[in-house]
């Protein structure tokens, strides 16, 4: 059941960006620039008032971004699967995405840009990247433990840069340390304790999630995420500390211990997912290369169309037990 509705939330997305493409929108009011091909959305909850309206494309980021937030933010409730295959999924689809919107956005030549679509290159690119890059996360084993990891470090840093005006950290540098550090640390310790691993969902997914509610109310908490991470200089970022950032940043350490409060409710789950990943590398059977036997992934049945399913791990091959003992005659 859950596969037929993340089908059908995909379904609702692409058919939304169709028929944004194939509308011939006006900006609604006056903006800071006509962008045409844009459609705006009246919206009387944008908090932060700087010019900025909220378009179509923003619409579908948003709801991407809120839908990813709370399933990696709670994913010990609904994926129970032995090696933690649809949490590796979903890892992979966030993970792979922010890296194409990220490289997106520093390497964006000045002047026209993108062109008339570059909202639509912006949120369909990373989006498609995303879901074929799902496929390579099946093939992989601990990899996505270690993005967990970096998610959570990411997270936890940006949280800390988003407490002051023009960041915390004034220097591009001093950024670039303090996440690579965060993130260097986390990645490995999620590889020695499930703790780690509960931490760091705990603390990228409500971050996911709120990034994705301030694409509605604008308070200017994205801001944090777009300053730290894109360095374009033709892309003008100021990030202004007032009431609205605070209240999103207290609201997410609350959405934070409430996710890590849940993880601990659902441990078992988590741990045994982690140990089952972990105690792979140790099977003298578990090899992609020399394994002759054809077929050797299980099914993949999240986030994948029907003809795309392949699986996480190959099955051990199992030893072929010797023939019983003739029965022994009794001479009456």
């Amino acid at each position: 059941m859950f596969r037929i509705n993340i089908k059908l939330i995909y379904f609702t997305l692409i058919s939304l960006l169709v028929v944004t493409q194939l509308t011939d929108a006006i900006p609604a009011g006056e903006l800071p620039r006509y962008e045409p091909g844009v459609l705006y959305l009246p919206n009387k909850a944008i908090a932060l008032d700087d010019g900025y309206e909220l378009s179509i494309q923003g619409v579908l980021g948003g709801i991407v971004l809120i839908v990813c937030g709370i399933l990696l933010g709670l994913h010990g409730m609904w994926d129970k699967t032995a090696a933690g295959r649809n949490i590796q999924s979903l890892t992979g689809f966030i993970t792979f995405g922010f890296i194409t919107w990220i490289m997106l956005a520093n390497f964006e030549p000045d002047g026209s840009g993108y062109g008339q679509n570059r909202l639509t290159i912006y949120f369909i690119v990373p989006f498609i990247v995303g879901l074929v890059c799902i496929c390579f996360m099946a093939v992989t084993i601990q990899l996505y433990l270690m993005f967990i990891g970096g998610l959570g470090a990411i997270a936890f840093g940006l949280w800390i840069l988003g407490w002051k005006e023009n960041l915390s950290i004034a220097s591009n540098y001093g950024r670039a340390i303090l996440l690579t550090v965060l993130a260097l640390v986390f990645m490995l310790m999620v590889l020695y304790s499930s703790l780690w691993v509960r931490l760091s969902s705990a603390l990228a997914g409500p971050y996911i999630f709120f990034m994705g509610l301030d694409i509605y109310f604008h308070t200017g908490f994205l801001y944090c995420f777009t300053s730290t991470l894109d360095v374009n200089p033709n892309h003008a970022h100021t990030f202004q500390t007032h009431r609205g950032v605070y209240i999103m940043q207290s609201c997410l350490i609350i959405a934070c211990l409430v996710a890590f409060v849940i993880h601990r409710f659902n441990r078992h789950i988590i741990n045994n997912q982690h140990n089952f990943v972990m105690n792979t590398r140790r099977l003298p059977d578990y090899q992609y290369k020399s394994n002759p036997r054809k077929g050797y992934f299980p099914r993949f049945n999240t986030f994948l169309p029907q003809f795309l399913y392949r699986g996480t791990a190959p099955v051990p091959i199992v030893a072929a037990q010797p023939p019983p003992p003739p029965p022994i005659a009794t001479v009456v």
